[in-house]
């Protein structure tokens, strides 16, 4: 027998050994303790989940969550301050007695040189294998379309939509840097998830350099885009001339991104709604349309802010809250408008759009990452830049109770 042929039969022996171990761990229902750290772009935040899996489908159960934050990206550290930066986000974790830890960061860390991002990631590993020893872990960049794909399992799993197993919720997602879309396809999916003999058919995607900030950084001299007589960087004064404004940042999604009649070409099915999150809720609550948000409702008070004098808004003599972001609304209420119509086109589907303060939702997609043994992805793009960490492909399931997978 060649030496190739021994290694590869020896490799399957581990993987069947490592399998099997997976198998018996995640079907014990015992309790476990699970850490996911959303490494954003503006911040960091640890979630700890405890919970167990649901012996009929091997669905987690979660007991209990925490949650703590930290203001700064990860991408913004040096190697050598990374020690500090850990032990601020962990203060509180210090003693749990933590399973895994996935040290998952998004949108700032796929920016930057791919040797940086390297570097930092291993480093990050290294300090929480020696804080953490029993723990498994994995440190990774994730994909956008992996983000995307964890909000709608997170948001789904809160609202029982994936135990009642009929229709699902769709999630939009404005970030900083990045916008997120999820919801179910019948075909060219990028991802397929099984539970309880159910499969669900995911579209996910992503797109880096949509996100407010980066968005708004484009526009800072474009005086349409704000409030009457605000003043501009370059020394002129907004004129709040929203129809202006659409117009100007249309070419960004349509053009530069390439969006346009995003839904036309992927219709959802079994959708009962669209959830929108992050920046978009924001947007909605300052407008005061969080409760009944339409797209039309999105550009008649976006109109009205835009027309608003800047001198009566910072002083409070508006019904708008005044708070350091005021400055922002009247661009971002056209930017998500014109993201919604001319890129997504959800104008032209009779689904509702919902923000997540209409529904009290509580969940951030880390939870989503509870369900990673329920998840194929489809799509061949679809890697992550990962560290230190042992991909089992032969351990993917259709979704039984006994198996896992660690990717």
């Amino acid at each position: 027998m060649s030496s190739g042929k021994m290694s590869s039969g020896k490799l399957a022996s581990i993987l069947v050994i490592l399998c099997s171990v997976a198998m018996a761990d995640y079907s014990s229902g015992s309790e476990k303790k699970t850490a996911v750290v959303d490494a954003g772009s503006t911040g960091s935040r640890l979630h700890i989940y405890e919970y167990s899996s649901d012996p009929a489908n091997g669905m987690p159960v979660i007991r209990e969550k925490t949650l703590s934050k930290i203001k700064g990206g990860v991408h913004e550290e040096k190697v050598d301050s990374l020690d500090g930066y850990l032990q601020r986000l962990f203060a509180s974790a210090s003693k749990e007695n933590i399973n895994d830890i996935y040290f998952y960061s998004t949108a700032g860390m796929r920016q930057i040189g791919p040797e940086k991002r390297a570097a930092l990631n291993d480093e990050v590993r290294k300090r929480l294998k020696e804080k953490f020893p029993s723990a498994t872990i994995e440190v990774a960049t994730i994909t956008g379309r992996k983000e995307g794909l964890y909000a709608w399992l997170a948001l789904n799993y809160d609202n029982s939509r994936i135990k009642l197993q009929g229709d699902t919720i769709g999630i939009l997602e404005l970030g900083g840097a990045s916008t997120q879309i999820a919801y179910e396809v019948d075909k060219d999916e990028d991802f397929i998830v099984k539970i309880n003999s159910k499969t669900y058919k995911l579209n996910a995607e992503s797109f880096l350099g949509l996100g407010l900030d980066h968005a708004i950084s484009q526009y800072l001299n474009r005086a349409s885009c704000f409030p009457v007589d605000y003043t501009l960087p370059d020394g002129r004064n907004g004129t709040g001339d929203f129809v202006t404004c659409t117009e100007k940042i249309k070419p960004l999604i349509t053009r530069v991104q390439e969006i346009n009649n995003y839904i036309g070409f992927r219709p959802p099915r079994n959708t009962h709604s669209f959830l929108a999150i992050a920046g978009f809720d924001y947007t909605a609550t300052e407008l005061g349309i969080s409760k009944n948000f339409s797209i039309k409702d999105l550009d008649e008070q976006g109109m009205a802010f835009c027309n608003s004098a800047w001198d009566e808004l910072k002083s409070g003599k508006t019904s708008y809250p005044v708070n350091p972001f005021l400055w922002h609304y009247c661009f971002d209420a056209a930017y998500e408008k014109d993201l919604l119509t001319f890129g997504y086109r959800l104008d032209a589907i009779d689904i509702p759009i919902n923000t997540a303060s209409s529904i009290d939702y509580k969940s951030d997609w880390p939870l989503g990452v509870l369900f990673n043994s329920f998840v194929t992805p489809v799509n061949t793009a679809e890697q992550e830049y990962h560290t230190g960490f042992l991909k089992l492909d032969n351990c993917m399931h259709s979704g039984s109770a006994s198996s896992m997978s660690l990717f």
